[in-house]
């Protein structure tokens, strides 16, 4: 299955929802993300995002998870002080959202099993 990123600005909560569908490299996250911005598809003042991964496989390594950080650090801009919350559902998938919480990132990080107890987080 071919990747395909779906993404949405939902208005009444103010989150900017990313979904990814079928196998994800490192280079899909990275250039996803730069498309996203260079288009302007991120309203200004956004400050809460839900990525969801639950129907992605992700292609990568632990070892792109600096990389990953460095990304969201080289736009502080969009994602200083926000909150993101990611839905995953498998052990091998958490482990990447984990590992970011080790870098030196300025927003919170939250990982939740579904959509409902993401968004919960991200407006409370």
């Amino acid at each position: 299955m071919d990747l395909k990123v779906l993404t949405r600005f939902d208005s009444d909560t103010g989150i900017f929802i990313k979904e990814y569908f079928g196998e994800i490299t490192i280079k899909d996250l990275v250039c996803s993300w730069e498309d996203i911005i260079q288009k302007s598809l991120i309203p200004a003042n956004t400050n809460r995002f839900l990525i969801s991964y639950k129907e992605a496989t992700i292609s990568f390594s632990t070892k792109h998870v600096t990389e990953i950080a460095n990304l969201y650090k080289e736009h502080d801009a969009i994602f200083g002080g926000t909150k993101i919350a990611m839905v995953m559902d498998t052990p091998e998938k958490v482990i990447f959202p984990n590992l970011m919480l080790t870098q030196d990132i300025n927003f919170m990080l939250n990982m939740f099993n579904s959509m409902e107890a993401a968004i919960d987080w991200l407006i409370s």
